[in-house]
């Protein structure tokens, strides 16, 4: 990368910083003006969270479950001794 794309690459992402975090402070401030929206916003966002991890984790799940590789028979046996 040469100078020049470097300088520009830098000036579009302060300009997104400044207009983030403008963004951010304005929903701060409705987030203080309506705490009940901001209850059932972030309620919102929780929920539909965990949907989509629950769902990447059965995936996952649902694909490894024939790699599973059997505990040793003395791995009781060490766990109990803790």
């Amino acid at each position: 990368m040469n100078a020049t794309s470097l300088g520009t690459i830098v000036k579009k992402s302060v300009g997104w910083s400044i207009g983030l975090s403008v963004l951010m402070i304005l929903a701060g401030f409705l987030a203080i003006a309506v705490p009940q929206a901001a209850g059932i916003a972030v309620n919102l966002l929780v929920a539909w969270l965990l949907v989509f991890s629950g769902a990447a984790h059965l995936v996952f799940a649902w694909h490894t479950r024939y790699l599973v590789v059997p505990a040793p028979p003395h791995a009781g046996l060490a766990l109990a001794a803790i």
